[in-house]
């Protein structure tokens, strides 16, 4: 279980990935994922889960969405945008994925954004090339396909 001001969700790792907790506050996000055997710092890939709330700088996941495409683009001219397949979570929500490849230094991005109501779960598997990528993509997957959505700190959780 992930949690954190005002929200809580379940997440597991895929097989063969740990996910660590404890970490997550060096790497500014919620929970961190990395394969079993590998270090966060030496892994080829990592998973972040950060959430966003909604209103703080962005109008709504479209908004969101776009405002991290410009950023990318604005340090990586070679920046290519892919829309990935649809994922779906535990409970069947609709989950957008995208794959930004062309960074300079070789590496590449596939972010699912999770909208709910009041905030967006980014979950960004960072791989050191684009074949890394490609092949770490179902850990992400299987990470989107395991979240759902406990609910708000302060509500009834049964």
């Amino acid at each position: 279980m992930v949690q954190g001001g005002g929200y809580s969700f379940f997440l597991s790792a895929p097989v063969g990935w740990v996910l660590d907790k404890s970490l997550a506050a060096d790497a500014e996000a919620d929970a961190v994922l990395y394969p079993q055997g590998t270090t966060y710092q030496n892994a080829p890939s990592v998973l972040y889960v950060s959430v966003v709330d909604k209103g703080e700088g962005f109008k709504d996941l479209k908004d969101l969405i776009h405002q991290d495409e410009s950023s990318a683009r604005q340090q990586n001219p070679r920046l290519q945008v892919q829309n990935g397949p649809l994922l779906q979570t535990l409970l069947k929500k609709s989950v957008s994925l995208f794959l930004y490849t062309g960074y300079k230094d070789g590496s590449g991005e596939a972010v699912a954004y999770i909208e709910e109501e009041d905030m967006v779960v980014v979950v960004t598997l960072t791989s050191s090339t684009g074949q890394i990528l490609r092949e770490d993509l179902p850990a992400l997957q299987a990470a989107v396909e395991s979240y759902e959505f406990i609910g708000k700190s302060g509500e009834d959780l049964d």
